[in-house]
């Protein structure tokens, strides 16, 4: 784990052919070694850990979360992209990889994730909230354009569909967005 966090490259293999197990989970979080180059965005090192078996999927025990939630969280496309292009998992119930992108207004991984299959109409909670929901609550104009353009239902709310995006935007005081939703 040191290596990685440390973003040492060359002394990842070394350890590897020494006998390091690639998906030992760390104490604290439950994080494999996976999980710090996705949350240090260490593109190569997440490459030779895939390469030497790592566990692509792995959950941590803290929270549950995978690589790909950690990049995605920390706002790493190079780290995502390559996870999801190796066959990655993408969040699709509750909290989802959209969901963090969109709150997050992380306009390439949000693209980075459509363009991987992500359910545009995936609702977090009882409350229903869309992707395209966080993006107009967080105030994210481009993030709702992505959401749009690629076919994101702007008439889908939460409280049983009587608050819609459109609502929360005025709400919120996001003439750009409102522009957006009602075109």
């Amino acid at each position: 784990h040191s290596a990685v966090e440390n973003g040492q490259l060359e002394m990842v293999p070394l350890l590897i052919g020494r006998g390091a197990k690639v998906n030992v989970a760390d104490r604290s979080a439950g994080w494999t070694a996976l999980h710090l180059a996705a949350r240090h965005n260490f593109t190569d090192i997440a490459y030779v850990l895939l390469e030497n078996g790592a566990d692509i999927d792995g959950a941590s025990r803290q929270d549950g979360s995978t690589a790909l939630d950690v990049a995605i969280r920390k706002n790493n496309p190079d780290v995502a992209r390559l996870l999801l292009d190796r066959g990655a998992k993408i969040s699709e119930t509750e909290w989802t990889s959209l969901h963090v992108a969109a709150a997050g207004g992380f306009q390439e991984l949000v693209e980075l994730l459509v363009e991987k299959g992500a359910d545009l109409e995936c609702k977090w909670s009882d409350a229903g909230r869309t992707p395209l929901f966080e993006a107009c609550i967080h105030k994210h104009v481009n993030v709702a354009k992505t959401l749009l353009s690629k076919g994101a239902n702007v008439n889908l709310g939460i409280r049983n569909k009587a608050y819609t995006p459109l609502h929360i935007s005025a709400q919120k005081n996001s003439p750009e967005i409102i522009r957006l939703l009602l075109d």
